[in-house]
């Protein structure tokens, strides 16, 4: 399932808006925590949005040093149960790393105060600048670097060890990307990703994106080449009028930059356990191999018309795994070409090797390399009161 979540302030009496849109930095179960800016673009708040058990309801995180704490500028956050959970408590986890150490912030919704904590890094674990958060169950959070490893450690416990685990290696035509001259340039969101089953299985995804060269010639730019193939040599004599008449020649059309569009990929996943020492290989799966009838119409600049494309032939990117354990669902997002706005979210049983959904979605308030979707169970938790497509949380 693909959901769309969204927030809105109302308030009949005041006109609120927000500054910027709100973004969810952080889900798991039926809690979403959502980053927003109400009062300055430079000032943001965080808001626990529970959607059970019983009724809905939204908490706001108190900043604990009373004005804009460098935690609420923390990109990513996770979420972890208490000891003595009802359902309803949670700890709110945010990570840094400060070089000689990483530096721990928790949350605790029932006692509403934050707390510090330091975190010593261990001979032979690499340091990690992670791109998301996963929750291992038991209290243990995962802080993901999808270049490198998993760094665990226990939310609940102050004196938590850490534990590492590296990720398998990276596919040939993705090992480029890996080098550190171009991390910088490259996001591993865009081939990678990470989860936690609800059996306790680490699952892992890698995304080989093959790619062909096109440089479309406008048709001025080739006849203007024809002309300018004729050799001066063969001329024994160069007049003015003819001279003058290449003049055109300086305003020649400057070739454009060679673009590159899909020619299918492949994947592969590995799982684990947290105990485990090594990484199991599970499905390879190459867009080729998939039964799909499936087929897009799109309007495309190489033949300035209109044309069937095959689902292979897309440009896909961001593979992400599916939480809600129906299957080996894999979600994709795919575009004629990589920098375009709008697309396509698909969704793959890489078990069956098939195509089980292939929808378009607009996607103008984005960039093209930033994710725009996230694994969420969130849907699942929701009252939708009858004949409604959405729920709703009104705060007076």
């Amino acid at each position: 399932m693909i959901s769309y979540f969204c927030a809105h302030c109302y308030n009949p009496r005041v006109k609120v808006e927000f500054f910027t849109e709100p973004i969810i930095v952080a889900g798991e179960g039926a809690v979403v925590v959502l980053r927003v800016h109400l009062s300055s673009p430079l000032l943001s708040e965080f808001f626990i949005y529970r959607a059970g058990p019983g009724l809905p309801s939204l908490e706001r995180v108190q900043d604990p040093t009373g004005y804009n704490s460098p935690i609420f500028y923390l990109s990513l956050l996770g979420i972890a149960s208490c000891d003595n959970d009802d359902g309803g408590s949670c700890l709110l986890v945010g990570f840094r790393n400060r070089l000689t150490h990483y530096e721990v912030f928790v949350y605790t919704s029932t006692t509403k105060t934050w707390s510090t904590r330091k975190l010593d890094l261990s001979p032979g674990i690499r340091a990690i600048r992670p791109q998301k958060v996963i929750n291992l169950g038991r209290g243990l959070l995962g802080w993901v670097d999808l270049w490198h490893g998993i760094l665990i450690f226990n939310a609940r416990d102050e004196q938590s060890q850490i534990q590492y685990v590296p990720l398998p290696e990276p596919m040939p035509l993705n090992k480029e990307s890996f080098r550190p001259s171009n991390r910088s340039e490259s996001c591993p969101m865009l081939f990678r990703d990470v989860i936690c089953s609800s059996s306790g299985e680490i699952k892992f995804v890698e995304l080989e994106q093959r790619q062909r060269k096109i440089q479309p010639i406008p048709q001025e730019l080739e006849d203007v080449r024809q002309e300018s193939k004729e050799d001066v040599c063969d001329r024994d004599v160069l007049d003015d009028s003819y001279l003058m008449s290449c003049a055109h020649m300086d305003d020649l059309p400057k070739e454009e930059t060679p673009s590159f569009v899909g020619d299918g990929w492949r994947a592969v996943t590995w799982s684990r356990l947290i105990s485990s020492n090594c990484w199991q290989k599970g499905y390879v799966i190459d867009s080729d191999d998939m039964q799909s009838t499936y087929e897009v119409l799109t309007s495309t600049q190489r033949d300035k018309g209109v044309e069937m494309l095959r689902f292979r032939d897309l440009f896909s990117v961001f593979p992400t795994l599916s939480l809600n354990g129906a299957g080996d669902l894999l979600y994709l997002k795919s575009t004629v070409k990589f920098k375009d706005l709008n697309g396509w979210v698909s969704s793959i049983d890489i078990g069956k090797k098939t195509i089980k959904v292939l929808k378009p979605y607009c996607n103008g308030r984005h960039i093209p390399f930033v994710q725009m979707f996230r694994s969420c169970v969130l849907c699942h938790h929701l009252t939708v009161l009858p004949g409604k497509c959405c729920a709703h949380l009104n705060i007076l």
